[in-house]
Formats: C-alpha cells, sequence, structure tokens
C-alpha cells in the first residue's frame, strides 16, 4: 500500500495543485480568524487587515472551487467566476493597501510580544511555501480558475510576508513608516492584480456570450 508522500508523487502537477489549494484555502480561513484574534488582543491593527485579507484570499479560493465544479470546463462560465475572484481580491487588496498606507502614517496603538511574532511569521513562511509549492508547477493549458488562483495566491503570500513585517517592525518599535509604505505597496499589487482579472474576465465573457466553448479537462 502506497505511503501519503508516494500517492502524492504519483499524481500530475495538476493535481497536486488542487491538494495544495485545497490545504491552502483552510489555511487561509483558520490563520485569517486567528491573526485577526490575535490582532485584537494585542492591539495591533494591522495583524486584523492581515487576518481579513487571508480570510478573503480563501474565500477567493472557495469561488475557484465552486467555478471548477460548476463550470465543468465550459470557458463561457468559468469568465464569470474568474470575474468574481477577480472583484473579490480587488476589494480585500484594496483596502489592505490603504490601511497599510494609514499605518504608514501613524504609529502602531499596541505592541505584540514574542510569540504573536513567531506565530505570525510562521504563518507567513508556510503561506509563502504553499503559493509556490504546487501552483507554479501546475499545467493547464487555457484554464482561467487556474491562472486566478495563481494570481491570488502568491500575491496573497506577499500580503502575509507583510504583515509578519509589520509586525516584527511593531515589537521593536520605530518602523511604522517604512513598513507600513511596505505593506501599502503590496496591497496596492494585489489591486492591480485584481483588477487586471476584472477587466479580462468582462472581456472574455463578452466573447464567449454569444457561443458556448467547452475545453478539455485534464485528468
Amino acid at each position: 500500500m502506497a505511503t501519503p508522500i508516494q500517492f502524492y508523487k504519483q499524481l500530475s502537477p495538476y493535481e497536486r495543485a488542487k491538494i495544495t489549494a485545497v490545504v491552502s484555502m483552510v489555511f487561509d480561513f483558520s490563520t485569517g480568524m486567528l491573526k485577526f484574534a490575535m490582532g485584537i488582543a494585542t492591539f495591533v491593527f494591522t495583524l486584523c487587515a492581515g487576518g481579513l485579507n487571508s480570510f478573503f484570499c480563501g474565500l477567493t479560493k472557495r469561488i475557484y472551487f465552486n467555478g471548477m465544479r460548476s463550470s465543468m470546463g465550459d470557458e463561457s462560465r468559468e469568465c464569470g467566476y474568474y470575474l468574481a475572484m477577480g472583484a473579490t481580491f480587488t476589494v480585500s487588496s484594496l483596502f489592505y493597501a490603504l490601511y497599510m498606507f494609514r499605518y504608514s502614517i501613524k504609529a502602531a496603538v499596541g505592541t505584540p510580544g514574542p510569540v504573536t511574532v513567531i506565530i505570525v511569521c510562521a504563518i507567513a513562511a508556510f503561506e509563502l511555501a504553499l503559493s509556490f509549492g504546487g501552483l507554479v508547477r501546475a499545467r493547464r493549458e487555457g484554464d482561467l480558475l487556474m491562472e486566478g488562483l495563481k494570481f491570488v495566491s502568491i500575491s496573497a503570500a506577499f500580503a502575509a510576508v507583510s504583515t509578519a513585517v509589520n509586525t516584527v517592525g511593531a515589537m521593536l518599535g520605530g518602523y511604522n513608516s517604512a513598513t507600513g509604505r511596505l505593506g501599502a505597496m503590496l496591497g496596492s499589487a494585489g489591486v492591480v492584480i485584481g483588477f487586471f482579472m476584472v477587466i479580462k474576465g468582462v472581456l472574455l465573457r463578452r466573447k464567449y456570450s454569444k457561443r458556448k466553448r467547452v475545453r478539455v479537462i485534464e485528468r
């Protein structure tokens, strides 16, 4: 009987990507709530912003799975889910960017402890590993939903790293301006990516609205 590791290695790159995405979605929901709770407890509200960002990234990945299950390769329907992913991610990234910009010009209220910093940094490292571990190796030509999932996962990982840097800065003190600007820039990058997804989704939806085109799904 094959071990879990052996079974995982036997899967195609796309199947590995789906497993990674499931783990990443659950991880985003759980760590989003954890970071938000720690932010409330320590009065470090950049953690709350990072937690909401993680939660909405998990929601975006949920939209991906709904679209993958419902569209069944119909590209005209995939465009709608791709558009929804982009819109959700745009709103989440915009909120994060605006809050981090505000944070860059106003000092943090609270100071996190070493345990909080360690937890947040570990979350960021794991999220970064997940985003690059399976998704960048997946190959599925013409798959809008997988493309959107890649965009969201990588951008969310950078936002998690930004939250970790800001938490460390809040503990050390005196780095609010620099770390806040970093968070604002990474959040703005997420806004650009999300807006690109929205525009592309709208254009492709118009293109496929008058004809049904079903793509062969890789197994």
